[in-house]
C-alpha cells in the first residue's frame, strides 16, 4: 500500500478510536448490528468534555463544540475499522498535500484504487472497507474495540 495513504488510514482510525472511547466513556454502548443500534441511545445527545453526537444511518457525526467533527461508521457487524474514500478526504480537508503529501484527490484516488487491486484494502459492508494484514490475509483492526470494555473518564 501506499505508505501515504497506510498513515492517512492509520490516523484517521486513531481519530476513530478517540471518538469510540468517548461515546463509550459518555455512557454509550456500541453496537453488534444495526438492529442494536437503532435501539440502543437516543438519536442525539452531549458526551462528555462537550462534545455532541447524531446518529445518521449506521454511525454517527461526534462534534465538538467549535466546528471540528468526525463521522464514526460501523460494519455490518458493529465492526470500528471501516472507511471510505470520501471519509478520508474529508478526513484531510485542505491538509491532503501538507500532511499526507498527495498532490490532489486523483493521486490519492488512485492510491485507494491500487491498494484495493492489491487486496491491501477489501470491501467490509455497509460502503466501508477495512485494511487487510498482508501477512495473514486477515482484516487490520486498528480502532480499538470497546464494546466489552469499562467506561472510562478521559481527557480530550
Amino acid at each position: 500500500m501506499d505508505e501515504r495513504l497506510n498513515i492517512m488510514i492509520m490516523c484517521y482510525l486513531a481519530t476513530i478510536g478517540s471518538a469510540l472511547r468517548l461515546m463509550v466513556g459518555s455512557g454509550i454502548r456500541l453496537p453488534g448490528n444495526e438492529a442494536e443500534w437503532t435501539a440502543i441511545a437516543p438519536q442525539s445527545g452531549m458526551l462528555n468534555h462537550g462534545f455532541q453526537y447524531r446518529k445518521n444511518g449506521f454511525g454517527c457525526l461526534v462534534e465538538s463544540a467549535g466546528s471540528e467533527a468526525i463521522s464514526v461508521m460501523f460494519g455490518p457487524g458493529g465492526e470500528t475499522c471501516g472507511f471510505t474514500f470520501e471519509a478520508l478526504m474529508s478526513f484531510a480537508g485542505d491538509k491532503l498535500d501538507y500532511y499526507y503529501h498527495f498532490n490532489s484527490a486523483n493521486q490519492m484516488r488512485d492510491a485507494f484504487q491500487a491498494a484495493i487491486e492489491d487486496g491491501d484494502i477489501q470491501y467490509l459492508g455497509n460502503g466501508l472497507y477495512c485494511m487487510i494484514n498482508g501477512v495473514t490475509g486477515e482484516r487490520e483492526d486498528h480502532a480499538v474495540d470497546l464494546r466489552e470494555s469499562v467506561a472510562v473518564d478521559l481527557e480530550i
